[in-house]
């Protein structure tokens, strides 16, 4: 079994590689650093020079006629190359034991390429959890109910729409609401961290709306939900905090509930 693992991680360690490659003339294209591999888009508008930086980049997403499908690799691509030293390090030291060394350390230091259906489900229902009790929080500090929104209820969206996703809510929220947006949205381990570090965690949820933002714009313009994939439609709704949407269903009706949660997404940006 050890060997069989070992084997996965090595293939998935080529892919890594075989997809940032593949990427290169598309970050040229766009402006982008061909060997520092950071994720699109540039952070969002907080002074003149760093607008102007985000305009420059959606022009040239525009000029090139860029796809989703080819936006999608250059960020993904760009994560996995940056996980792929320390990933090859513990494969090297652990060998036939990397399995367990990956479920204890998590996606930190893990490349897509090279995550197990075991994995993904673990980091689900972390994720579920952690959202779950994020809400928890907002509703206890805006309503005093201890019940959070249903996954997928109108409330929950809009609460994830119009507020954490939401650039001018983001510039004046306080340090209890940006910490319990990123706990939805899968940017920190917790909404309870303290808040020393405010201005680089209200920078990461500025940068992650803003990358939402261009991600709905290549949807619609790439032949919105229903051209895409349903491991596709997954990510992006669990990109979106909707993970757990789809609680207790498997297959198609899985599917289908995500779709649809996805399209009323794209309805109320």
């Amino acid at each position: 079994m050890g060997r069989a693992y070992l084997s996965f991680y090595k293939t998935g360690l080529k892919n890594v590689y075989h997809n940032y490659r593949a990427s290169l003339p598309i970050r040229r294209s766009l402006g982008l650093p061909a060997y520092l591999p950071t994720s699109p888009p540039p952070a969002p508008p907080s002074s003149n020079s760093q607008s102007n930086k985000g305009t420059a980049f959606r022009k040239a997403i525009e000029s090139v006629k860029l796809s989703r499908s080819s936006f999608q690799l250059v960020r993904r691509a760009a994560y996995d190359v940056r996980r792929m030293i320390p990933f090859t390090l513990i494969l090297i030291v652990c060998g036939e034991m990397t399995p367990l060394a990956v479920l204890a350390l998590g996606n930190a230091v893990t490349p897509f390429t090279c995550r197990v259906p075991r994995q993904l489900e673990k980091d689900r229902a972390q994720r579920v959890a952690r959202k779950r009790a994020a809400l928890v929080a907002q509703q206890a500090a805006t309503s005093g109910s201890v019940t959070p929104p249903a996954a997928g209820s109108d409330l929950e969206l809009d609460i994830l729409v119009k507020m954490y996703t939401n650039l001018e809510w983001i510039e004046s929220a306080s340090a209890e609401e940006i910490l319990r947006a990123c706990a939805v949205l899968n940017l920190v381990k917790t909404h309870t961290r303290p808040s020393v570090l405010l201005s680089l965690y209200r920078a990461r949820l500025q940068r992650y709306a803003e990358y939402l933002s261009l991600d709905d714009q290549l949807i619609r313009r790439c032949g919105g939900v229903r051209a895409m994939e349903g491991a596709e439609v997954r990510t992006a709704v669990e990109e979106r905090g909707g993970v757990g949407v789809t609680e207790g269903k498997e297959g198609w009706d899985a599917e289908r509930d995500e779709r649809r949660w996805l399209e009323k997404w794209l309805e109320r940006r």
